[in-house]
């Protein structure tokens, strides 16, 4: 109960602190980057302030982490069972693309400086950010189907309910599918290309190094300097999130494709341990941008001068 409370706090103060300073500072505002930050904070504050407190309660009332145990009856009860698992997700989503996008915009220039074309205008930015919160939408969409309130105290996803009326089978292959679909789409494939893009990059900034060692100049040595420290937190970032995600991920692989409904039997401990550790990453990315990005720990120096 007391990592939770500790949780909700320290990510709800982290990126609401993150979204003041980067509205209240007008040079932070015209760089990508911050935009596909603040955007990172925006989705990671909807755990705080939807999921956790839900799942904090439930664990004051039964004394364990109940995740199917749902204390709000009736129509409403039915829409948030739907909805909040729904938010959950689609924050984690909107996370990942961003550092996609992000990925691809510090590729862009360092790798490719000299065309304009292609980088990310504010214009741009804006749309991509958009397209971050449709496509995560659209993602978790069959949870309005699959998830539902069951004698008004369980909320239940099983995919019978939303896609097998007429036969009333458990789906367990097209759970299956959409499971591997989502695993690829939303963990997989962004950590891999982002993997892929950042490597190109530090060979870049190394052969940049090389360049610049013969022929020194300010500006240079600065603009590099600059490209490192931001790379390096965007690095931690990512790791961060990777390692979060990764146990939750192999856990339901595991209990998906590997181990039969008879042999399987959950355990609350473990099951607590890895979706508080999944769900951490939106309490600790903060607190990195603050480390890393001057004008973050300049701006948090401010907040704290005014308390």
């Amino acid at each position: 109960m007391l990592a939770y409370c500790i949780l909700i706090l320290l990510a709800f103060i982290g990126n609401v602190i993150v979204i003041f300073i980067f509205r209240n500072h007008r040079s932070m505002r015209s760089t990508t980057t911050n935009r596909l930050i603040v955007n990172m904070a925006a989705s990671d504050i909807l755990l705080p302030v939807l999921v956790l407190p839900r799942q904090l309660a439930v664990i004051v009332e039964t004394g364990k982490n109940a995740a199917i145990v749902w204390r709000i009856p009736g129509t409403f009860g039915q829409i948030t069972c739907k909805l909040i698992p729904f938010l959950g997700d689609v924050s984690n989503t909107v996370s990942i693309f961003s550092l996609v996008l992000v990925a691809c915009d510090r590729y862009l220039a360092v790798v490719w400086p000299m065309s304009k074309s292609l980088h990310f205008t504010p214009f741009r930015c804006k749309l991509l950010i958009y397209a971050t919160w449709i496509a995560a939408c659209a993602l978790h969409a069959p949870y309005f189907n699959t998830f539902y309130l069951l004698q008004d105290n369980f909320c239940l996803n099983q995919w019978r309910r939303g896609f097998d009326l007429e036969t009333h089978i458990y789906n367990t292959k097209t759970q299956q599918k959409y499971f591997v679909s989502l695993l690829v789409i939303v963990y997989v494939v962004p950590l891999t290309l982002i993997t892929v893009l950042y490597t190109s990059i530090i060979i870049e900034l190394g052969d940049n190094k090389r360049n610049n060692d013969r022929n020194p100049g300010v500006h240079g040595r600065r603009r590099r300097k600059e490209d490192r420290r931001v790379i390096t937190m965007l690095i931690v970032v990512l790791a961060v999130f990777g390692l979060c995600f990764a146990p939750i991920h192999i856990y339901h692989f595991l209990k998906y494709f590997v181990l039969s409904d008879s042999a399987y039997c959950g355990s609350p401990s473990l099951d607590f341990a890895l979706y508080f550790l999944a769900q951490s990453s939106c309490g600790i990315t903060p607190y990195i941008y603050f480390i890393f990005v001057r004008n973050y720990r300049n701006g948090l120096k401010e907040i704290l001068k005014c308390c």
